[in-house]
């Protein structure tokens, strides 16, 4: 079936979100830019991931196979987002992601489209890599998302925690990762 909300991505017309952020401030919409833009609307329902070749440091034995243990993978599960901050929270206090000290989103490397799929899993559960096609939706879904969620959260707690917070910066560490 034809998918007519990918055709600009796959196309390449959907920018590089992992290289620049691709929301500004104010977006501004008008009837022609909308017909040529990338989804505005996204179904979010699944456990998105993009696993990728780490690039080999100079010390690492010569191979043409990027074993798993060469590889990194982004992920976002909207289900553990909760069981992560539980985790980071203190019995005293529980965490929410609109919390003034909470971490924001781990992003993934600025370079993720450029990467290519990797083998994920271990030893006899190792599965191939994904099609270069699906590697590049997933890792542009991904920096898309993470990068606007964290953008939301750096205006809404700049306008909700205090003078202190415009100047702060969260760190990017919380990965939403499927247990």
């Amino acid at each position: 079936a034809k998918e007519l909300a990918r055709e600009p991505i796959d196309a390449g017309l959907g920018g590089d979100p992992c290289r620049t952020p691709p929301l500004p401030a104010q977006p501004t919409l008008t009837a022609s830019t909308a017909r040529h833009s990338v989804p505005l609307l996204v179904h979010f329902c699944e456990v998105y991931n993009a696993t990728y070749e780490v690039p080999r440091s100079p010390s690492s034995s010569p191979s043409s196979v990027v074993s798993a243990a060469e590889s990194a993978t982004t992920w976002l599960d909207k289900r553990a987002v909760a069981k992560t901050l539980k985790a980071l929270a203190t019995k005293d206090r529980s965490m929410s992601m609109l919390d003034c000290d909470a971490p924001l989103f781990e992003l993934p490397p600025p370079d993720l489209l450029d990467r290519k799929p990797a083998a994920r899993g271990r030893g006899r559960r190792l599965e191939p890599p994904v099609s270069m096609g699906t590697f590049r939706r997933s890792a542009w879904l991904l920096c898309t998302t993470l990068h606007a969620a964290n953008a939301g959260l750096r205006d809404f707690r700049s306008r909700s925690c205090g003078e202190a917070a415009k100047a702060r910066d969260w760190p990017e560490i919380l990965r939403a990762v499927p247990a």
